[in-house]
Formats: C-alpha cells, sequence, structure tokens
C-alpha cells in the first residue's frame, strides 16, 4: 500500500531533528523511509532512466536521513548507486562534494570541488566551492621552494590552477585579438 503522504511525515521528522528533538526522531525517520524505497530496478537496467521528481526527492530524504545519522558512507554509497536518478551532473559533484566534507575528507572534497573547477573553468560557483574547501583542509608543514609543481597542500596548488587558467585566459584573449588585427589588416590591403 502506497502512503501518500509519507515524505511529508519523513520531512517533519529531520526538520525536528534539525531543530534538536532527540536522536530517536531520525531514527523513526529512517524506519519509516524503509517503507518507501528507492526504485532501483529501473537503475539498473541498459535503458535511460527518465526524470521522475518524486524519485529525486526521495533520494534527497534518504541521504539527508543518513547524513544527519552520521552514516555518510552510507550516504555517498546510495548517491553513487542511485546517480542516474540526479539528472544535473554538478548536482551530483556538489551532493557528493558535500558528503566527502562533513564525513571529515576535507582533501577529498577538495579533489572533487577541484574537478568541477576543471570540466568547467567559467563557473564561478564551482570555483568558489573550490576555494571554500581547500581553505577547510590541513596545512602541512613545507617550504615555499617545495611547491613548484604542486603539493598536498590544496591551497597551495588553488593557487597554481587559478594562475594557470589565468594565464590560459589571456592568452587565448590575445590569439583572438590578433587574429581580429589580421582580418582587418587583409581587409584594408
Amino acid at each position: 500500500k502506497k502512503q501518500k503522504f509519507l515524505h511529508w511525515v519523513v520531512l517533519s521528522l529531520l526538520l525536528q531533528a534539525k531543530s534538536g528533538a532527540a536522536t530517536k526522531v531520525l531514527d523513526l525517520a529512517a524506519m519509516m523511509l524503509m517503507k518507501a524505497p528507492i526504485d532501483k530496478e529501473r537503475l539498473s537496467g541498459k535503458d535511460p532512466v527518465p526524470f521522475n521528481r518524486s524519485q529525486l526527492y526521495l533520494l534527497m530524504l534518504h541521504l539527508d536521513t543518513l547524513r544527519m545519522q552520521g552514516k555518510h558512507a552510507a550516504a555517498l554509497e546510495l548517491l553513487e548507486t542511485c546517480r542516474e536518478v540526479v539528472k544535473v551532473p554538478s548536482d551530483i559533484a556538489s551532493l557528493r562534494t558535500n558528503l566527502l566534507a562533513e564525513a571529515g575528507r576535507a582533501q577529498d572534497a577538495a579533489k572533487e570541488a577541484r574537478g568541477r573547477v576543471l570540466e568547467h573553468p567559467g563557473d564561478w560557483g564551482a570555483a568558489e566551492e573550490y576555494i571554500r574547501r581547500t581553505f577547510e583542509c590541513p596545512t602541512p608543514e613545507v617550504e615555499i621552494s617545495d611547491h613548484a609543481n604542486g603539493t598536498e597542500d590544496e591551497v597551495w596548488n588553488a593557487l597554481l590552477l587559478f594562475r594557470h587558467l589565468q594565464e590560459k585566459s589571456e592568452q587565448e584573449g590575445q590569439e583572438a585579438s590578433a587574429a581580429v588585427s589580421a582580418a582587418a589588416t587583409s581587409r584594408v590591403a
């Protein structure tokens, strides 16, 4: 029997837990979500999975419940299993980055955020996320001269990456202006 208002009940329980209710509330939410599992049979097929808002919301409820219970590894595993439900790749990366950070894996979260910057260098949101995540990483004790080609220091790696992207952008801008000048010169001649 499908329960019409189960999502609302679980959401209400999660909001109660966020406002300081007993941890038993989270256990109750998890138990209620067992009555509404994500349809994983559709995900295992070879056919593309159509967008299903209900399944997406259900996934978010499952992820929030696991996250609030401190079960970050299970949440990451669920996200990987159900990644076909989330249709926007940047949303998957953002969810994964947040789960890694909450699990105390700051280095992995920064690497995930760096991957988003490399995929979409013009995305300011991805750059901002990467900068924020790099400053959450522990800073190793190393000499500045050791940083020439990147290190375990994510802040230094971020600086190197953004310098590279800036130089690349400037070089492309110079090449574009040279092409425009050459085209204008050829029209005049």
